[in-house]
């Protein structure tokens, strides 16, 4: 299963690399410096955010199979939507004409569904063995 989760993982881990890249550009720039650290403490709560959010959506079950929770994670198709959407706003330099916090809210959203998907597949083994959740192969 390495062999499935690992591309994902590392696909994921560029992905927050490049929002990262995002916040430096904002970081170095003309921006405040208590802007950037405000801009980087939302992010980093709305990945925190979005791991808990699903890692709860497990609470409630008796039983999980071994990858479950990580495969769900790594392809959620609207956690890679939103991705795709802020890198593209970012790459295309779409924002400037949109309005004038667009990077930061680009950075945002690519660094919670990035870093949190990376928090929450990683966490997984942690998070299911607290609840008390079988594991099935």
């Amino acid at each position: 299963m390495g062999l499935v989760l690992l591309p994902l993982v590392v696909a994921w881990m560029a992905g927050a690399v490049y929002a990262v890249s995002i916040w430096y550009s904002i970081f170095s720039g003309h921006t405040p410096l208590p802007y950037s650290l405000a801009v980087l403490m939302l992010a980093c709560a709305g990945a925190l955010a979005y791991a808990w959010r699903g890692l709860s959506r497990f609470k409630d079950r008796n039983k999980v199979g071994a990858f479950e929770i990580p495969l769900f994670l790594l392809l959620n198709r609207r956690a890679m939507l939103v991705f795709a959407l802020a890198a593209a706003v970012r790459y295309f330099e779409w924002d400037s004409a949109l309005l004038s916090h667009g990077p930061a809210l680009s950075f945002m959203l690519a660094f919670a569904t990035s870093a949190g998907t990376l928090a929450g597949s990683l966490y997984a083994g942690v998070f299911v063995a607290r609840q008390g959740i079988e594991i099935t192969y």
